[in-house]
């Protein structure tokens, strides 16, 4: 809990034990429901950021209910879905304030018991739940509350946004001024290809001459092309990354409107396996911090921030998503295989030295 906002999407328990400890008033992060998108093949559009206004005791006649609801995910094993909906204006609005990943829908439902009972016990009697009261709540915080990022289910996958990169529409003046920068040396070529011609060069010196022009224009249009698409995007926030079905996509693909490309690949390449991440770590870069998957791919960056808590909550948040996501049984990949290969044959040489 930071400044009176608690955001249950990093931390579920740590949500609960803030609420145990928190003031008078708060605003607990939501998420509203925007639909599906336009374009077919993808997931639902990304929620809409919101929150909750809450003040202890008194926030009866503004909750129309609060409610758990759950659903079977669409994976290759079976996992659920749940998330704690409050009703506001009446019943006329719905709010998301908390969703899980768990084994079935029971065990998604426990996971967010402890949530429900402290929303409920806060907003409408002003008391502490029972569970959470007491000396281990007070010793106890949940992380910081970074409104840039944030972890919800979109379709069966729960994606890592950041509401800072407005996507491909931010480097629409970059393409363009690429676009431009290509023109003017290409017409600049186009003045060597006349002085060519003007001066009864041969065939091939025109020729060759002409070849820079021709690739620097046709380059040109390509940027301009890039920039026009991307000057359709119409997100608020991109997609750094995608968990599901034992699967993880750092930077996936999206629609004009946002929403992810279910598909198990991205724009870096092929869906990383679940069994093939070593490690979430958090490395310096530039004066920043990077979080990254270190795993038999490599290191693999995520997110970049420049504040450390923010990018060790990230961490925390990646590594509990991983293991949500991970199938039951581990599945051996050809990466996976060639992996295990070369570890027994350097474990057979140093048995023979």
């Amino acid at each position: 809990m930071t400044d009176g906002r608690i955001d249950a999407f990093f931390d579920l328990g740590g949500a609960a034990r803030a609420l145990s400890l928190a003031p008078a008033s708060i605003a607990v992060r939501a998420l509203e429901p925007a639909g599906a998108s336009a374009e077919a093949g993808y997931a639902p559009l990304p929620a809409r950021d919101a929150e909750l206004p809450l003040t202890r005791g008194a926030s009866r006649d503004a909750i129309a209910s609060i409610e758990i609801r759950t659903r079977t995910l669409g994976w290759s094993f079976e996992r659920a879905a749940g998330e704690i909906v409050v009703k506001t204006d009446g019943g006329a609005r719905e709010l998301v304030v908390a969703q899980t990943i768990a084994a079935s829908p029971k065990e998604a439902e426990a996971d967010l018991a402890p949530l429900l009972d402290a929303l409920t016990a806060y907003a409408t009697n002003g008391e502490t739940s029972t569970a959470e009261a007491g000396a281990e709540a007070a010793s106890k915080a949940a992380p910081g509350f970074a409104p840039r990022f944030r972890f919800a289910l979109e379709g069966d996958a729960i994606v890592l946004r950041d509401a800072e990169d407005r996507g491909p529409r931010e480097r629409v003046a970059r393409y363009r001024g690429i676009a431009l920068l290509l023109v003017v040396l290409g017409l600049l070529a186009t003045i060597a290809v006349v002085d060519r011609i003007q001066s009864s060069a041969g065939a091939l010196a025109i020729v060759g001459a002409a070849i820079p022009p021709v690739v620097l224009l046709v380059g040109a249009f390509a940027m301009n092309e890039i920039a026009r698409h991307a000057s359709r995007y119409r997100a608020g926030s991109a997609p750094l990354a995608s968990f599901a079905d034992d699967r993880v996509v750092v930077a996936p693909w999206v629609s004009r409107d946002g929403a992810i490309d279910p598909k198990p690949e991205g724009r870096l390449g092929a869906a990383i396996a679940c069994g093939e991440i070593g490690a979430v770590e958090v490395r310096p870069r530039d004066g920043a911090h990077a979080v990254t998957l270190d795993g038999l791919h490599g290191p693999m960056e995520v997110v970049l921030t420049r504040d450390a808590s923010t990018a060790e909550a990230l961490r925390i948040a990646i590594e509990g998503t991983i293991a949500r996501v991970a199938s039951p049984k581990r599945r051996m990949t050809a990466l996976m295989r060639a992996a295990a290969t070369r570890e027994q044959a350097r474990s057979a040489k140093s048995a023979t030295t």
